[in-house]
């Protein structure tokens, strides 16, 4: 296989219809032809749609992926039987900022994407509402349970939208 170095020595030009290869590996008068710049132009646009999508599409889901486990931690918070005052405000303000985060998100996604979405968060902020105000014995039990059940579901739920946020 012949070096680079080779290669050029052989090459003194070559003409072609607008332009001329010249020896040192220029153009002539220092300017690429405009069919090879609207050829790049062309590969260019094509090249940046399909990445720009993937990148929306990156930027999305890990967003939510974000206000999940802002959730989850919300849920954590609210749901520890040694919770104080503090910690269920912090588990509220977790909760906010994962509603905030979707919001956002919504915006870029389908009519039937942003369904899904609102429903997940809402089953969430009550899943982390009804295990914070979950009260002693059997009936804080039930509640207990439910929002755990809630936290659960929403968890499985945005994956399953992150899913199609991938595949749309």
């Amino acid at each position: 296989m012949r070096g680079i170095s080779e290669v050029q020595s052989l090459v003194t030009y070559r003409q072609t219809d607008n332009c001329r290869l010249e020896q040192g590996g220029g153009f002539e008068g220092g300017r690429i032809p405009n069919h090879v710049l609207d050829g790049y132009a062309q590969a260019g646009n094509q090249f940046t749609s399909g990445l720009g999508g993937t990148l929306k599409k990156f930027g999305e889901t890990s967003q939510l992926d974000k206000a999940e486990h802002l959730a989850e931690d919300a849920y954590k918070k609210s749901s520890d039987p040694n919770a104080n005052f503090v910690d269920k405000l912090q588990a509220q303000d977790e909760m906010n900022q994962a509603s905030s985060i979707r919001k956002q998100v919504e915006k870029g996604l389908d009519p039937l994407q942003r369904q899904g979405l609102e429903h997940i968060n809402n089953e969430e902020k009550d899943a982390v509402k009804r295990a914070g105000n979950a009260g002693p014995g059997l009936f804080g039990l039930i509640d207990r349970s439910v929002a755990a059940s809630e936290m659960n579901q929403g968890k499985q739920e945005s994956k399953s939208l992150n899913n199609w946020i991938w595949n749309s």
